[in-house]
């Protein structure tokens, strides 16, 4: 037997219709359109069928409007208050006087990895990097050439225009997060050689010991002239495929020590990155992990997926 549902007469069915077709609202709309139905005596699978609601939606619709009348019919949402604040004004205060005395000293990574930090050690909860973004925003920082400046302010940024090169060769295992760094003074098939030696060397590669190092097709890669270690082999990556090489998305990490710096001479560029560069990756993995182990990796079983 059809089920139906009593509608009060807050309005009469030519009102209610006439709201539903002026109604600009899609959700208001909706709800006049529902009680507009039921008030013409449609049974409860009818208005589904019309609508596309559940037969439960519909009664609660219905309840709602006949408790308080057509004034519920529109969209709620807009009130709802939402979750509270993770900081109180004192401490987005404390954010704010952090984040501005630091703003030429931080890339806009690293200001908010560590505003994130500081949340969380002031709510004494586990915060996701995102919240720190999220705040230094709503304090009205905004992200301009990876550092944080006042919103229409432009940074000054002293620059070096001319240019010597210092390479950063990184050497990773998505699973577990290990990674070995050098700093090297060229990209050759000599200095490329070195740099496997002294992996092999880290990681004990030899007649018992084998590791397959994924590589794009760099040149220097590639040559016959590359010596190679003893248990090291090389595995090429299709060509101009670099979303599919792990260490790729290591570069951003790295320059974040050095994003918006100016360097005298290299000596001074290999003091700035060796305590607080690459060394802080080192004690990182678990970061490490997250960027670089792709769903399509292979796993060993030796370390759990998080």
């Amino acid at each position: 037997m059809p089920k139906y549902v009593h509608v009060v007469a807050h309005l009469t069915p030519d009102e209610l219709e006439q709201r539903y077709r002026k109604a600009d609202d899609p959700v208001e709309r909706s709800h006049l359109q529902i009680v507009w139905l039921l008030a013409r005596g449609k049974c409860v699978r009818e208005v589904a069928g019309v609508t596309g609601y559940c037969a439960n939606w519909i009664r609660i619709v219905a309840r709602r409007y006949n408790q308080h009348g057509p004034a519920v019919l529109a969209d709620q949402r807009q009130h709802n208050k939402g979750a509270p604040s993770l900081l109180t004004g004192e401490h987005q205060q404390q954010l704010q006087r952090v984040a501005s005395r630091k703003l030429q000293l931080m890339a806009a990574c690293g200001l908010a990895q560590r505003s994130e930090s500081r949340m969380g050690g002031r709510t004494g909860r586990t915060i996701h990097p995102q919240r720190g973004w999220e705040y230094l925003k709503r304090l009205g920082f905004s992200p301009q050439v990876e550092v944080w400046a006042r919103k229409g302010h432009r940074p000054l940024i002293r620059v070096q225009q001319r240019y010597e090169w210092l390479y950063v060769y990184g050497f990773l295992h998505p699973e577990t997060g290990a990674s070995q760094w050098l700093l090297l003074p060229s990209v050759n098939i000599e200095v490329f050689s070195l740099a496997l030696a002294h992996f092999a060397q880290a990681v004990s590669a030899g007649s018992d010991r084998h590791v397959v190092l994924v590589l794009d097709q760099a040149g220097w890669h590639k040559s016959g002239e590359v010596l190679m270690p003893e248990g090291i082999h090389l595995l090429f990556l299709p060509p101009y495929s670099p979303e599919l090489q792990p260490c790729e998305h290591l570069w951003p990490l790295t320059n974040e020590v050095i994003a918006n710096r100016r360097f005298e001479s290299l000596d001074e560029l290999r003091r700035g990155c060796k305590p607080s560069g690459v060394s802080f990756l080192l004690s990182d993995p678990l970061r490490l992990r997250r960027h670089t182990l792709f769903h399509w990796w292979p796993l060993s079983g030796h370390a759990k997926q998080t």
